[in-house]
């Protein structure tokens, strides 16, 4: 979406090239009802993943705009986040994209089968904050209680450690190596 000064379009262009005024658009995509809030470039430029203000994530191929994975959004009175950032959010790893709704909820999606949807256990946490790794598909993802659990998202299984800080985590980063998962939180 783009603020045209009266109101928010909802549809975003891919452009080849860097510059918008120099460079041929390739695609108009056109399919969120909602402002969207973040794009990310996937699979070397194969595939845009968007998502929008009320967290629907969606994947679209590049070349002819074809939407190829739809994940519906929430309504806001379902909103129930501790999140700092209230609109959505896509992370991108390896192989996968996954987006962090306003209301907390995570859901990831396999770039090898965009119709592979799993929803990030959340049954005793808010997610506050989420970050992936760079060079494997893992996931840390942080609770409003204080809690850091790192998620493989090939196995959708946790790692057996959690960190457990005091207060809300604001903040999670993995280093470019991997060796170092930075969280911090309102109370450490």
């Amino acid at each position: 979406a783009r603020d045209t000064g009266a109101e928010l379009t909802n549809y975003l262009t891919v452009w080849n090239g860097w510059y918008q005024t120099l460079a041929p658009k390739l695609v108009q995509l056109v399919g969120h009802d909602h402002a969207v809030t973040d794009i990310s470039i996937l699979q070397n430029g194969a595939l845009l993943a968007t998502c929008s203000s009320q967290g629907a994530l969606r994947i679209w191929r590049t070349d002819d705009g074809q939407l190829v994975s739809d994940i519906a959004g929430v309504s806001k009175s379902s909103a129930n986040s501790g999140r700092t950032n209230p609109q959505s959010l896509l992370i991108q790893m390896p192989g996968y994209v996954a987006i962090h709704r306003y209301d907390g909820e995570v859901f990831v999606c396999n770039l090898g089968n965009t119709q592979d949807v799993w929803q990030v256990d959340s049954s005793a946490h808010v997610f506050t904050k989420v970050s992936a790794s760079s060079s494997r598909p893992l996931l840390a993802v942080g609770t409003r209680d204080g809690d850091v659990t790192v998620w493989n998202v090939q196995t959708r299984q946790p790692l057996p450690a959690t960190l457990q800080l005091g207060g809300s985590i604001v903040d999670l980063e993995f280093s470019h190596d991997d060796r170092l998962l930075a969280a911090c939180s309102t109370e450490s």
